[in-house]
């Protein structure tokens, strides 16, 4: 019995002590159009999500690799009654893999039907810090 308990014991341990972040749960923070020109901080194994309005977003790789992962991007379309609206939203998930810096950015050149973007809503940029 007591070696049963010695085991069990070591198994849990050894269980809490795995993961990323030091051992903690590793959370999801989510960036929008609030935070462009920004920074975030992250540990390894965190989350991050950027979400920004209009389909027509595209966003470049992670300025450090291997800092954080290659984003999935995932759009989001609303329907409606015409095409070419961008309406709708872009999600991009990335994850914190080593310490560092990168810088996370978007670009698009419309900004709806048949308009242009003034250069304070053709881009997005985001620093962020994995500590």
């Amino acid at each position: 019995m007591k070696r049963a308990i010695a085991i069990l014991a070591l198994l849990l341990t050894a269980c809490s002590s795995a993961g990323g972040s030091g051992g903690a749960t590793p959370r999801t923070v989510v960036a929008g159009w609030p935070d462009k020109g920004h920074s975030v901080s992250l540990h390894t194994g965190d989350v991050l999500q950027v979400r920004l309005n209009s389909t027509y977003w595209q966003f470049r790789p992670a300025s450090t690799g291997g800092v954080l992962s290659a984003g999935h991007r995932v759009a989001h379309a609303k329907r409606m009654p015409y095409p070419g609206s961008g309406a709708g939203t872009v999600i991009v998930t990335y994850r914190a893999l080593r310490s560092g810096t990168a810088t996370v950015s978007a670009r698009r050149g419309s900004c709806g039907e048949a308009m242009r973007c003034s250069a304070g809503q053709a881009s997005y940029r985001l620093t962020v810090v994995v500590g």
